[in-house]
């Protein structure tokens, strides 16, 4: 570049020369020069060593020229004499270059003065760039952290900065030590060291000048990234609000919330519109920076325009987050009114519980937090709309939209934890309950087979078995919901608990209060099962005994033979008949009572309601309550069959005293027991009645015959062959041969069969004459007419001798 000069300069003066002389040898002029001035000649050349100022882009320095006319003397004077005024322009000119070839001491070190003065400035300047860089840089927090989005090339323009304006500092550093230098060398008489040192010296500060503008050109330019990532996260922060807001609406049915969004959607196109000129502006930032030539004023100018955009969707950005936060506020309310609205359904039944007191405070919280968060909002809108306003003023009022948003949410959870209390203290409850029902379940079967024994009950009291066994499982189910209740409410008071945490708790309660009832509908099965069972054995039972009455009743008749004229027997009959009608729907019902167990048992079997169980239960129960009732019906009717007998037979009594005697033949067991209670009736119950009853029970447990070779107590065999007697019509093998002939004769004692009657009658029993005086007594306190008494004992006489001499 210097060589380019010197030509230039070379080339202008040769112009001059040659105007002068109007085509004259320029030699001459020069000559000219030369003798007048005792100059050099400009055939050897100028030197334009310090000529021009290097700080000053190589611009020619014409301050020796102003020295050389500051008196106002020059070459105006003569204007009319232009090959004057150009010798003259020429001599000056040689003179100047020959005081920047050999300039004097005093000027050298003045010139080291100005390069220091020059150099003290540069130093506070790329300080002050420098600071800019890293303030900058603050902003997205980027000093020291590499992960924000976008950047890293405000990270290397910060880094640049504060390179260069390092660079700066030891360039000035070098100028002051240069310069200390050239100082101490002005007390030397040669000037070349000097020269040197001051050459060194301006060369620095030209460094150091060049060091600062490239400082301050990173300053800028690393505000000009810095606000591109701005301008991005603000791009990022609006579309995250954006679609915040857009989740929220999906579950909130509300006219001003649908316009909030609207406004979010308006203000995330803002930003997305601000961040894009931004990122321009810092690309074009950049690429001046990057220029050997390029000013800091135009990289500066990029960076202003960046950092407006950057604004502008910082402030979109700010609004489209105090927007979400309310529309998010005015949803977790609405979360917290319907966890309100559950929580009250739950423990509607238990009012008064921790978890309502908690639920309605929560929700209380949720709407204040929303009339905060919605003023929030509306102050961000409002700011936002200021030309003039700034996005720290939006952004403060979003932050209070948010942490009014924020508090709403952690009162929707604090809701939601209350209804998962809620539900863990219900689950209590209802474990409690389950285990009471199932005690009152176990102790209904265990009331139901209590007076069952045998193996006939061994189904009954496997039912009770199970129904106890779940009944204690109930229990322990019952005793696990009330720990895990316990443990939720302990989570629901720490302030770290989340909902999930919570509801893991709850729900060990809810699991527990699940088994309880499991349990509980278990026990209650097994119960209904063992009622069912046990009201089967029941029905049984009373069918047998109502068979046992229907026998008595047929038996009675027995004792009807040959008196079937007298009035009475159909009275009797009919007695026998209802004992036997009674029998039969006994044995109905009973067949229906085990029907209804076995139906029962498959219910259970298949894992049917207990509703469905209890019904085949219930309906055993009242098949086995029908089977009592008949059950009673035969005991009566067979009772009645009875007196109607003895009725019959005291009739017979009266008028017939043969008929008397053979009464006792024709009599079965429960004639000859009730003929004695009636007796003993009549007696007044005294001492000699009871023992004379005692002997003529064994003198009639002689009598009959026909139960000969039978055992007493085989029920099912007695069952079984009155049945065949009822079926078949036969008369039982064990009845003697001449019950037989009598029953068929049909024809009444008389003088001339009763020898033989008693004859066959007594010729078997050992002691007689024990026999005879038993019958006597017993005839003799008959209450009868004193007539019949002393013919009976006349009678009774004969009767002695007659046994007497057999």
């Amino acid at each position: 570049m210097r060589q380019i000069l010197n030509i230039t300069f070379y080339l202008t003066i040769l112009s001059l020369c040659t105007y002068e002389g109007n085509g004259k040898d320029v030699d001459n002029i020069h000559n000219a020069a030369n003798n007048n001035k005792g100059k050099p000649n400009l055939r050897n050349g100028f030197s334009f060593k310090n000529f021009f100022a290097k700080d000053e882009q190589n611009d020619l320095e014409v301050e020796d020229n102003d020295e050389i006319f500051q008196n106002g003397d020059g070459f105006a004077d003569d204007t009319n004499n232009t090959d004057g005024n150009h010798s003259e322009m020429l001599e000056v000119l040689v003179e100047a270059q020959e005081q920047k070839e050999n300039p004097s001491k005093d000027e050298l070190l003045q010139k080291v003065e100005t390069a220091i003065s020059k150099t003290n400035g540069l130093a506070e300047a790329a300080q002050t760039a420098k600071d800019k860089a890293i303030e900058a840089a603050k902003k997205i927090g980027v000093v020291g952290v590499k992960g924000v989005e976008g950047a890293e090339a405000a990270i290397k323009a910060k880094e640049e900065a504060e390179s260069k304006a390092q660079e700066t500092q030891n360039k000035v550093q070098t100028v002051k030590t240069l310069a200390s230098e050239a100082q101490a060398l002005k007390e030397e008489e040669q000037i070349d060291n000097l020269k040197e040192k001051v050459q060194a010296v301006e060369t620095a500060a030209e460094e150091a000048q060049k060091a600062k503008c490239q400082t301050e050109k990173a300053a800028e330019l690393t505000r000009a990234e810095v606000a591109k990532v701005e301008a991005l996260n603000a791009k990022k922060m609006a579309e995250e609000a954006k679609k915040k807001a857009e989740d929220a609406v999906k579950e909130v049915e509300d006219n001003e919330v649908k316009k909030a969004i609207e406004t979010a959607n308006t203000a995330a196109s803002n930003v997305d519109k601000e961040s894009g000129t931004a990122t321009a502006e810092a690309a074009a930032a950049e690429q001046e920076e990057k220029k050997d030539q390029g000013t800091v004023n135009v990289v500066k100018e990029h960076a202003d325009k960046a950092e407006k955009a950057a604004e502008a969707a910082k402030k979109a950005a700010e609004l489209a987050r105090a927007v979400a936060a309310k529309i998010e506020a005015q949803k977790e309310k609405e979360v917290s009114e319907a966890a309100k609205q559950e929580t009250l359904i739950i423990v509607n039944k238990i009012k008064g519980t921790e978890a309502e007191k908690k639920v309605t405070e929560a929700v209380s919280t949720a709407a204040s937090k929303v009339e905060e968060a919605e003023k929030a909002a509306k102050d961000a809108a409002a700011e936002a709309e200021k030309g003039e306003g700034k996005s720290s003023a939006v952004r403060e009022n979003a932050e209070i939209a948010e942490k009014a948003a924020e508090a709403t949410k952690m009162a929707k959870n604090q809701a939601l934890k209350a209804v998962e209390l809620a539900k863990a203290e219900v689950a209590k409850l209802e474990a409690h309950k389950a285990k009471d029902e199932a005690e009152v379940a176990k102790q209904r079967a265990v009331d139901a087979v209590k007076i069952l024994e045998g193996e006939s009950a061994a189904a009954a009291i496997k039912a009770k078995e199970d129904a106890v066994n779940n009944a204690k499982e109930a229990e322990n189910k019952a005793k696990d919901a009330e720990n895990a209740a316990g443990e939720t409410k302990t989570e629901v008071e720490k302030e770290d608990a989340t909902v999930e945490t919570v509801k893991v708790k709850a729900q060990i309660a809810v699991s527990a209060a699940q088994d309880a009832n499991k349990a509980m509908e278990q026990a209650q099965k097994a119960a209904e099962l063992a009622v069912a069972e046990a009201a089967k054995e029941e029905a049984k039972k009373a069918k047998k005994s109502a068979y046992k009455a229907k026998k008595k009743a047929t038996e009675a008749l027995e004792g009807l033979k040959g008196l079937e004229n007298l009035a009475g027997v159909e009275e009797a009959k009919n007695e026998q008949k209802k004992a036997e009608a009674a029998y039969s729907k006994a044995e109905t019902h009973a067949k229906d009572a085990e029907a209804a167990a076995t139906e029962a048992e498959e219910e259970k079997k298949k894992n049917g309601t207990v509703v469905a169980v209890k019904e085949k239960a219930t309906k055993a129960e009242y098949a086995a309550r029908d089977a009592k009732r008949e059950q009673e019906l035969a005991e009566q009717a067979a009772e009645s069959t009875v007196n109607e007998v003895l009725k019959v037979q005291e009739l017979a009594k009266k008028q017939n005293v043969h008929q008397l005697v053979n009464v006792p033949v024709r009599d079965s067991e429960y004639t000859n027991d009730n003929m004695e209670d009636v007796s003993e009736e009549k007696e007044e119950a005294s001492e000699e009645k009871e023992e004379a009853s005692e002997e003529e029970v064994k003198d009639k447990q002689v009598v009959q015959k026909h139960e000969e070779g039978e055992e007493e107590g085989e029920e099912e065999g007695e069952e079984e062959r009155e049945e065949e007697v009822e079926e078949n019509g036969h008369v039982p093998k064990g009845e003697s041969k001449d019950q037989t002939e009598n029953k068929n004769e049909g024809v009444p004692l008389n003088d001339d069969n009763a020898h033989t009657f008693l004859e066959d009658n007594y010729k078997k029993v050992k002691d007689v004459k024990k026999e005879d005086s038993e019958l006597l007594k017993k005839m003799m306190n008959l209450d009868v007419d004193a007539e019949v008494i002393n013919t009976l004992k006349d009678l009774g006489q004969d009767i002695n001798q007659y046994l007497e001499n057999i």
